[in-house]
């Protein structure tokens, strides 16, 4: 039976053929000769073909080598890829993550990707911060986090920002019993009109609704300002005025006796990005959370 194909005869191979000598190839690989062309010898042994033609100055790629190379570096490269991969997922099993989010993002997605981390690796620990737009800026560029979640400061030198999702700003309203609509609509104009229960000013949803009620030279007042989006709502079912939140908090919020309206005409979008100091690189702990942070996002745009 003949052996196996085996990386040391590929790279061999790739070795050969790029410095076109036995000699240089076996000294860039510190073997012997002898040994290097052995390893040859049974790779072309396997194949039941010449790879290289010694007949001339120069050693050469025979037609079949040619187009066995490129494969062969391919297979390679792979290789020395699963190699690197391998050795830096094995040294994630412990640290400390740091990071901070707008509250609704943490609940929504830092929490299942915490959850999916914490499965493989064990032995980190993550430490997390809800805080406001401005604050999670602040965190991330003291270097008090690893990174964070928020809407960005447009032009920051200092930050890297990649784009995550996009949310709307809805209305939640109390039906009782009723049948919860399935996602109707309110305009901006009808909804100034209710008693409103808003988010603090500092909050970034507060200052996407205070912009597009002045730009469309509209005027409001709030009845209530909250800090947690959980009190927001819990007013709003006791039928005590409409709160304005961000979509996102739908999918972890008791939304029992609640009718959800986006807000049209504007719509109001919030843009949110993982954001990181230009300064501070990340630790391999916390780039595998920012990865499964990604495709977690990435799997519900496309469910959604």
């Amino acid at each position: 039976m003949k052996s196996s194909l085996t990386l040391r005869q590929l790279n061999a191979f790739r070795t050969v053929a790029r410095l076109q000598s036995f000699t240089q190839a076996a000294s860039a690989l510190h073997v012997s000769q002898s040994a290097l062309t052995m390893q040859i010898g049974a790779l072309e042994s396997q194949f039941g073909a010449q790879l290289f033609d010694r007949s001339r100055r120069k050693v050469c790629l025979t037609f079949i080598g040619e187009n066995l190379l490129s494969i062969a570096e391919r297979i390679i490269e792979q290789a020395e890829e699963f190699s690197s991969v391998a050795k830096e997922l094995a040294g994630l099993d412990r640290g400390v993550v740091s990071i901070a989010s707008l509250p609704s993002i943490a609940s929504r997605y830092i929490v299942p990707a915490a959850k999916v981390l914490r499965t493989e690796f064990p032995g980190f620990r993550l430490q997390i911060a809800d805080a406001v737009a401005e604050r999670v800026i602040s965190l991330v560029k003291s270097g008090e986090v690893d990174f964070g979640i928020t809407s960005p400061v447009l032009d920051d030198p200092d930050l890297e920002c990649e784009f995550l999702l996009e949310d709307c700003l809805c209305a939640y309203e109390h039906v009782g019993a009723a049948a919860t609509p399935a996602k109707p609509s309110i305009t901006l104009g009808e909804l100034v009109g209710k008693r409103l229960i808003l988010p603090g000013r500092n909050g970034i949803v507060r200052k996407l609704f205070d912009r597009a009620v002045t730009q469309s030279g509209l005027a409001v007042e709030s009845d209530y300002e909250v800090v947690y989006d959980a009190t927001a709502l819990a007013l709003a079912r006791e039928g005590l005025g409409v709160a304005v939140l961000a979509d996102s908090i739908r999918e972890t919020m008791n939304m029992a006796q609640l009718a959800v309206y986006r807000i049209v005409e504007p719509e109001i979008l919030r843009t949110v990005s993982l954001v990181r100091s230009r300064k501070q690189g990340l630790s391999k702990t916390a780039n595998a959370l920012r990865l499964i942070l990604i495709n977690l996002v990435q799997r519900d745009r496309e469910a959604g």
